[in-house]
């Protein structure tokens, strides 16, 4: 299913990122609306996104040890996978917490949960914001062989660039100028080059 590491680790990342913020969510309504059944929904769900977080860390550190890479790119992946590693430890200790108090939360608790909670997010969309770079700035994961065959593709086959866009907005043009009736309104004058002058 996935061809390489990298595939998979971006596979990974992606439950367990939204998982965590949805726990967060539960969590906050739960304290809002004094409904234990949120907290309990924020347990589980923090449980798994803990969980994937661990598995997608693991295939980070794999996939970085053996994707093509220059020194500009190892530090922005130096960066992410801190980062990373910074927000799955916060993630097991909030998991660890829950589960030594289940969805019993003391009124000196809440602040500090949340704050963690919180940061724990801020962390991981950095982090992933610096993961979506390495993949569409600096081409990460992808093996140079497939990139330098992706270039020479791009070069000889069609691409939309501005000024092709151009070209073609003004192709359309003059063959609609070129379609106007003798007797119609329009006052633009074809010429032999086919520019035209109003």
């Amino acid at each position: 299913m996935w061809q390489t590491v990298a595939g998979f680790h971006a596979a990974a990342n992606d439950l367990p990122a939204a998982l965590f913020v949805a726990a967060l969510g539960f969590d906050i309504a739960g304290f809002v609306t004094k409904k234990e059944s949120l907290h309990t929904a924020a347990f589980w769900t923090l449980m798994v996104a803990a969980g994937g977080s661990i598995v997608a860390v693991v295939s980070g550190l794999r996939a970085s040890g053996i994707i093509d890479h220059d020194a500009v790119m190892h530090r922005s992946m130096m960066r992410h996978r801190n980062l990373a590693i910074g927000f799955t430890a916060l993630a097991v200790g909030l998991s660890t917490w829950r589960i030594a108090r289940r969805t019993v939360f003391t009124a000196r608790d809440v602040k500090p949960f949340l704050a963690v909670s919180v940061l724990s997010a801020l962390i991981l969309i950095w982090s992933a914001s610096l993961g979506g770079k390495l993949v569409f700035q600096h081409a990460g994961g992808i093996e140079t062989t497939v990139l330098e065959a992706v270039v020479v593709e791009r070069q000889a086959g069609h691409a939309h660039s501005p000024e092709a866009g151009h070209a073609a907005a003004d192709h359309e043009h003059n063959e609609g100028n070129a379609m106007v009736p003798d007797g119609g309104s329009d006052t633009t004058t074809a010429g032999n080059d086919g520019t035209h002058s109003h």
